[in-house]
């Protein structure tokens, strides 16, 4: 279960004679898994340093502890707390009571910080097993030492720990109580590995397994006791090295037993007394001494070998660790406990939280965080080459969310950095979104482990592009494996995709299990012909178990790599040029505008977006027939519109809204609306405060050249339509409004990210400067790489902060 391989500790001693004392000499043990090893040794030869350091209360220069299959090294910092509180009971040789809680709740706190209840039954039971029955609501200062130490002995038994360690348990009690320890620690030793720390050389021999010696910081003696078969006669008495008799409790003696026993009396007696004794007490201290077991066997110490030390093959993937939880009020409690005992403490306690008030003041200058510069910094210390680069949407309050780009925002890119290649990825055909699932037909998955959402494990594929010359260089793709993709239904995937799939699929190991195999992506059924790799680095996720998000690292692993699989180039789908452009064309996203109907004074409807603004288009059905429609996405109903005349060969399709009623100066070309033209709906008028009494009356508005505006949320005028229908009315209701096609990829054409390769320092930051501050009709840019999470929750707690730290200093 534990084990110390070549593990050196070294003190550097300061001042004029500075020099390094190595406390720790290349030393490795193997401990059995169960069973009562001594550390023996002189002061100073380290058995306390190396008990602390495989304990976890201490550092290591060099060599490793494994502890069930896990080395050290793979630890972090806050993991050696965990593996102490997981697997570790210990006791101290002074100890180290808390002086502030009663004997139940040093025993419950410990319980408490494996965040496990601790009840009073469950404390009450261990303390009979200790023999403190009923001392739970005593304080420390009304026990003994020796009753100290069964509660530092409970306190390490109440976890249920695996090991037992304990430094010189027994220095500070007479030798009749450290016996008494001692006797309960070798009872535990039969189910736990115990290990201790001491001077005391009988008690090792006594009762160790084993003991190990060291000196100047090595093992100069490793010994485990094993049992020697003593002479028996036979009848059963046992001549123990033909200087001890042992007879067993109702043995009956032969003529032959009382001959050599006559003999063995007289032999010795010659040399030194004979003592025969009935009484059981001494009897029982003669056994402990003479290493006699209640067989009549002797036990001596040999030399360790392998054989002694039964290591069990542990799996270090079921390796867990509980990280320590303490309450609030308890930490509190103990922290100020001391102050009412020690006034000077209070005075410099007063003095510095005086000064520690006074530092929140100068807080405030956190205020000067600088976005931008981190934000550079960031890009460079996470040896990001390839930026992705979304749109960022501000609310009325100041809030922000992730959009995509709109075609004049990527203008403006492409514009003002000519020097630069921006590459449009397309997530979806129906409407922006910010990734896109996949499925893998004909292929079992394998069960999802339990926790949270994995994304290394169970990744998106976030977006497409098309698979030319120009994004294979510029972007830096390396090492096809396959073929390029030559049909509409062809796509290459990334390395990243490939290896999600792995790992979430049956019965695939090779890029050849997958090729010619069909995908769903976003419900799109593509044919896998090649996979692609970039220089997206997640090595530092592969060893991460993001599914039990346990500690703060942990989620910013996890927030990193969700992000850099949303966007970049991690979960890229390649495609041909021609289906890209096909899903370009119908890619739109979301944005919300004002709208208003009316000239001289402008009555305000209500904001519109990709959901009430449909356009008019041709269509060619499953039949081949070419038809005009509203739009592809919606519940359709069979009303045509009255009075539009359809070109020969076409056909009408059916609709979600109802027929046009009234038609601006009798009649409207609906095969053939023009950009500035649009459709209201009737019951969009209604609802929105423009009160209509009758059919004249809004005849007459259209007649007089009915406005319909659409502003930002800033009031600037982005687009003005003339009103030339008015659906629904006496056919039925009828909601939103109808632009042609043309039109309304003007308002709503985007994709849901930009793609570029960084160039040079200099050049760099100018860009990544304009990105974030840039701002066009209340839009503006956002950089997604994996610090983009922490960056912008650590600039709004700034920010949100910044304030509070002013008050906190008054305070």
């Amino acid at each position: 279960m534990l084990s110390v391989k070549n593990l050196t500790k070294i003190y550097k001693i300061k001042g004029k004679d500075a020099k390094q004392v190595v406390a720790l000499n290349n030393v490795s043990i193997d401990f059995p898994e169960t069973g009562m090893v001594f550390l023996l040794g002189k002061s100073g030869s380290g058995k306390s340093t190396l008990l602390n350091t495989i304990g976890g209360l201490d550092t290591f220069n060099e060599g490793e502890i494994r502890i069930k299959g896990k080395s050290s090294k793979d630890f972090k910092q806050s993991d050696f707390d965990a593996y102490r509180n997981t697997f570790i009971g210990f006791i101290f040789q002074e100890y180290n009571i808390l002086e502030e809680f009663t004997i139940g709740k040093n025993l419950a706190l410990a319980l408490e910080l494996q965040g496990k209840k601790a009840s009073p039954a469950v404390v009450n039971a261990l303390l009979d097993k200790v023999d403190l029955s009923g001392y739970y609501r005593r304080k420390p200062n009304q026990l003994s030492g020796g009753q100290k130490q069964r509660v530092a002995i409970a306190r390490a038994l109440i976890k249920d720990p695996e090991i037992i360690m304990a430094d010189e348990p027994t220095g500070a009690l007479d030798s009749n109580t450290g016996r008494q320890v001692m006797d309960t620690l070798k009872k535990l030793s039969k189910e736990k590995l115990v290990i201790i720390v001491s001077h005391d050389r009988e008690f090792a021999e006594v009762y160790g397994d084993r003991v190990i010696e060291l000196k100047d910081g090595n093992i100069i003696s490793d010994t485990t006791k094993h049992e020697v078969e003593a002479n028996k006669s036979a009848s059963g008495v046992s001549f123990i090295d033909n200087k001890i008799i042992h007879i067993k409790k109702g043995q009956k003696l032969n003529k032959e037993d009382l001959v050599k026993i006559n003999q063995m009396i007289i032999d010795n007696t010659n040399n030194q007394d004979t003592i025969i004794s009935f009484d059981e007490k001494p009897n029982r201290e003669i056994k402990k001494t003479a290493f006699i077991t209640d067989d009549g066997n002797r036990e001596v110490f040999t030399n360790t070998t392998k054989a002694d030390v039964d290591l069990k093959q542990y799996d270090p993937a079921q390796f867990k660790l509980i990280h320590s939880k303490m309450r609030v009020g308890d930490a509190f409690k103990m922290g100020s406990s001391s102050l009412k005992h020690k006034p000077v403490r209070l005075f410099f306690t007063i003095l510095l939280s005086f000064v520690a008030f006074a530092m929140f003041g100068l807080a405030d200058t956190m205020a000067s965080f600088d976005v931008i510069t981190s934000t550079y910094e960031s890009l460079k210390n996470t040896n990001t080459n390839t930026l992705a680069i979304t749109g960022v949407k501000y609310s009325d309050s100041g809030d922000k969310s992730t959009t995509g780009l709109s075609e004049s925002m990527l203008s403006n890119l492409t514009e003002k950095y000519s020097n630069y290649h921006f590459y449009n990825v397309v997530s979806s055909s129906s409407g922006y979104t910010s990734s896109m699932s996949y499925d893998l037909p004909g292929f079992e998955r394998k069960t999802q482990s339990s926790g949270s959402y994995n994304p290394y494990w169970y990744c998106n594929a976030s977006g497409y592009l098309p698979f030319t010359d120009d994004i294979i260089n510029d972007l830096h793709l390396k090492d096809l494996t396959g073929n390029r993709p030559q049909n509409d239904d062809e796509v290459v995937i990334s390395n990243h995709i490939f290896n999600c799939l792995k790992r979430s699929y049956k019965a695939i190991e090779t890029f050849a299990d997958v090729k010619d195999k069909t995908i769903s992506i976003n419900n799109k059924n593509m044919k896998i012909v090649g996979m692609i790799q970039d220089d997206t680095d997640v090595s530092k996720y592969e060893q991460n178990n993001l599914d039990d998000i346990k500690n703060i690292q942990d989620y910013m692993n996890y927030s990193e790599l969700s992000t850099i699989s949303n966007y970049g180039l991690l979960n890229m789908c390649y495609i041909t040029q021609n289906l890209y452009n096909k899903l370009a064309a119908n890619n739109t996203m979301s944005i919300d505008y004002r709208a208003y109907i009316g000239d001289e004074k402008p009555r305000y409807l209500n904001s519109i977006s990709t959901d009430s603004v449909k356009n008019i288009e041709e269509y060619q059905d499953n039949y081949g027939n070419q038809c005009y429609r509203i739009n592809e996405y919606g519940n359709y109903e069979t009303q045509w519109y009255d009075g539009v005349t359809l070109p020969d060969g076409y056909q009408p399709m059916t609709f979600e809204v109802g027929a046009i009623k009234y038609k601006k100066n009798g009649g409207v070309d609906f095969a053939n609306l023009q950009d500035n033209q649009i459709v209201v709906g009737y019951d969009s008028l209604s609802s929105y405060g423009l009160t209509i009494e009758d059919d004249s009356e809004i005849q007459g508005m259209l007649d007089s050249g009915l406005k319909f505006t659409v502003t930002d949320d800033d009031y600037n005028v982005l687009y003005q339509f003339d009103v030339v229908a008015i659906s629904g009315g006496n056919y039925g209701g009828s909601y939103g409004v109808y632009v042609s096609a043309d039109q309304y990829r003007k308002m709503f054409a985007g994709y849901s990210y930009t793609v570029t390769r960084m160039k040079n320092a200099g050049s760099d930051y100018s860009l990544v400067k304009d990105l974030l501050t840039m701002n066009i009709n209340n839009n503006g840019y956002n950089i997604q790489f994996s610090a983009t999470s922490q960056l912008d929750s650590f600039a709004s707690m700034i920010m949100g902060m910044r304030q509070a730290f002013l008050y906190i200093g008054i305070g």
